[in-house]
């Protein structure tokens, strides 16, 4: 880790994201497919967090 923040927040994301595929018993390297390609796909959808969990 770089010791940002963001990193930080981009680690543990990957881990929520994953925990429910290891639990399926997903082999790894296709967790991390899904990983990357959801990451590909959220940057084509412009988004947009605000609080009380809303997302426009």
């Amino acid at each position: 880790a770089n010791g940002g923040f963001d990193y930080f927040l981009e680690e543990c994301l990957d881990y929520l994201t994953s925990i429910h595929f290891v639990l399926m018993h997903i082999e790894e390297n296709r967790i991390d497919d899904i990983i990357e390609e959801s990451k590909r796909i959220l940057k084509l959808i412009p988004f947009e967090i605000k609080p009380y969990f809303q997302v426009v």
